[in-house]
């Protein structure tokens, strides 16, 4: 295959009204997204014990998985993407690049809602 097989294109835009004050409270509002991104990507230590988040154990049962059957198991792909859509959902919010809160939902599988992701070839129709 050729490198341009592999072609990916992004369309976004950038939120140039950010609201000035709002930055003050993001770190309060965010709070209960804080806490489930923490069991996501875990990264806690307790009692010099470092606990792991969901995604990590996730990647490691499908590093698994690829290495006995030769294939990523999409149930566990669609989710680790929902996850890791949450996170920088997140992320973007609380370090001020959006004033949008972050919806409390996965998004498994295809392209996040409002979004215009194109995979695909040359011409991104594949």
């Amino acid at each position: 295959m050729s490198a341009s097989a592999y072609s990916v294109r992004v369309d976004g835009s950038l939120d140039r009204h950010l609201s000035r004050w709002l930055w003050l409270v993001k770190w309060a509002l965010a709070i209960p997204h804080y806490i489930v991104v923490g069991l996501f990507i875990g990264g806690t230590v307790a009692a010099g014990h470092a606990g792991g988040g969901l995604i990590p154990i996730l990647v490691l049962i499908a590093t698994v998985i690829v290495a006995v059957t030769g294939s990523y198991p999409e149930p566990i792909f669609d989710f680790v993407l929902g996850m890791n859509r949450w996170v920088l959902r997140v992320a973007a919010y609380a370090a001020p690049m959006t004033d949008r809160y972050p919806p409390f939902r996965l998004d498994l599988a295809g392209t996040a809602p409002g979004s215009t992701l194109s995979l695909g070839g040359p011409t991104g129709d594949e």
